[in-house]
């Protein structure tokens, strides 16, 4: 993974993006407002000779995750260069200038801020701030993640993909029960640490027994994932989760949730498989009781906000895309 990557303060400008109903796939919003800005700047992409139409999935956007950062970026300047006949710089800073750098902000409204810096490349990187990265979260957990599926509907996959099996098909092969079952039981143990948290009173849910895909957090709301006690800017307050498993665990679940937009059953497992290992290893490494309990109870919310979001995801895996059970007890 590329990580030697260096912000250039001098030359970076804010962007804000609005967070639609369960939306929450950071690419795709990015990839959105990349094509709403070449319109704006007047280039029509569907125009381009020998070129296919730039829509939001095609825009070119790559994730870099360090432990210490969070960053996205896009090679859309250089791809369309030869094209535009201008240069990279030329076409990315047209483009960073086309974006809207102040945004009216409502109670409907969550915003995601994202620093946008031109490399002298031409590539354009979004940076995520940790605040953006506490707003991401706590979204996560007051929705219903993946693509927007209704509970109602739980063969909505099967439907829209008619040839692949049927739950009971999938069941009945001996490999399908053996590679899903760790990803059942870490769906299972996330639920259980929720249910426990919620008895001990450190947390207060909806839905203690987590029956449904929309239970939240009733206490405490938000959840505290920023260190309130470290940093004067409020802008800078880093997160609480600055263990490597948890940082892990956080670029797997930015990787699950932008991975919704183009899933088949193989993508899905295994985002599932992997999704399940990087949470076994923030539960073997990261306490919540004892000590952390007690005397920093507020970072062990914040780690139980973590295994919510995971929980929740998941969950979204299993029943919507995979078309197996998701217990909550084992």
């Amino acid at each position: 993974m590329e990580t030697k990557v260096a912000k250039n303060t001098s030359n970076c400008r804010l962007l804000y993006v609005n967070l639609l109903g369960n939306c929450a796939a950071i690419e795709s919003l990015l990839q959105q407002q990349i094509v709403v800005g070449l319109s704006g700047i007047g280039i029509e992409t569907d125009n381009l000779h020998d070129e296919p139409e730039l829509v939001p999935e095609t825009i070119p956007m790559h994730r870099v995750f360090d432990r210490n950062y969070v960053m996205y970026r896009s090679a859309i300047a250089l791809r369309l260069s030869p094209y535009l006949q201008q240069s990279t710089c030329d076409i990315a800073n047209q483009l960073v200038a086309s974006f809207p750098t102040v945004i009216h902000n409502s109670a409907q409204q969550i915003v995601l801020g994202f620093t946008v810096e031109v490399e002298p490349t031409g590539w354009i990187n979004f940076w995520l701030s940790d605040r953006t990265l506490a707003t991401w979260l706590q979204h996560l957990t007051e929705i219903s993640p993946g693509r927007g599926l209704k509970e109602t509907e739980p063969n909505h996959w099967h439907r829209k993909n008619p040839n692949r099996m049927q739950p009971k098909q999938l069941l009945q092969s001996q490999n399908d029960r053996h590679n899903l079952f760790p990803i059942q039981y870490a769906h299972a143990r996330c639920c259980s640490l929720l249910r426990l948290a919620h008895q001990y009173g450190l947390v207060q849910l909806t839905d203690a027994e987590l029956k449904t895909a929309n239970w939240q957090f009733v206490e405490p709301n938000p959840i505290p994932w920023l260190n309130e006690n470290q940093g004067v800017d409020p802008a800078q307050i880093p997160l609480r989760l600055v263990h490597p498993a948890e940082r892990r665990l956080l670029a797997q679940l930015l990787e699950v949730q932008d991975g919704f937009a183009s899933l088949d059953r193989l993508r899905a497992g295994k985002l599932a498989s992997t999704l399940s290992q990087e949470f076994e290893r923030v539960y073997s490494s990261c306490r919540i009781w004892g000590e952390v309990k007690i005397q920093t109870p507020k970072l062990a919310q914040a780690r139980l906000g973590l295994i919510a979001v995971t929980q929740k995801l998941l969950r979204s895996l299993l029943q919507d895309q995979l078309c197996v059970p998701a217990p909550v007890e084992l």
